[in-house]
């Protein structure tokens, strides 16, 4: 990763869910490189414990819901406005589900759907031009591997009960060893520079 790291001295990257797990993860490996962050979060003053001794010359935060899509153009405006500039973006934010094939609601899906899909997609797009005007822009997507691994034992017996009323799965169950899925990362998305444009690609883990 470190040949691909941008050059950290003014760099201004967004991290969206960063008030914990991958996001804050990210967030705290960010800054200490060097990194200046912008970390979009639903409570911005439930960071205030975790970025206390934080240079606020290198530390903006702002509010941020995925199903709100004006709080993605405004997050994006705000950190321009203060820092003139956005070199990269992370989309972390998401949610997940324990429901399974026979119990999940269809409003569970539609927010999973907003949240998980169509914000990342907003929030790039509103970045974009700014990641462009950068040169060098990186646009990174976080995903879950529960959407390829999901819950091994009950996605078995569900392609198993599937099977035995008449109809087949479009994706088999996944292979199992020592109680673990083989299951290779999903892939990331890393931007690349191209004439001067941001464009992503596929980087498998």
């Amino acid at each position: 990763m470190g040949e691909t790291m941008l050059d950290p001295h003014g760099r201004v990257i967004l991290i969206s869910g960063a008030n914990r797990g991958i996001g804050l993860a990210v967030a705290q490996a960010l800054y200490a490189k060097g990194y200046t962050v912008s970390l979009g979060v639903r409570d911005p003053s439930g960071l205030e414990g975790i970025t206390a001794h934080w240079n606020e010359l290198r530390l903006h935060t702002a509010h941020y819901e995925a199903a709100q899509w004006k709080t993605h153009a405004a997050w994006i405006e705000s950190v321009v406005e203060r820092f003139g500039r956005l070199d990269g973006l992370v989309a972390n934010a998401g949610i997940g589900s324990r429901g399974s094939i026979r119990t999940i609601e269809e409003a569970e899906l539609d927010s999973i759907w907003a949240v998980n899909c169509k914000a990342p997609l907003n929030l790039i797009r509103h970045a974009l031009p700014h990641l462009e005007a950068s040169g060098a822009g990186r646009i990174v997507n976080i995903a879950s591997l529960s959407g390829k691994r999901g819950a091994q034992r009950q996605r078995r017996l569900q392609h198993v009960e599937i099977r035995r009323h008449g109809a087949d799965a479009l994706g088999a169950p996944p292979r199992l060893g020592e109680g673990r899925a083989r299951h290779r990362a999903l892939p990331l998305l890393r931007a690349h520079r191209h004439d001067g444009r941001a464009t992503t690609r596929s980087r498998p883990r």
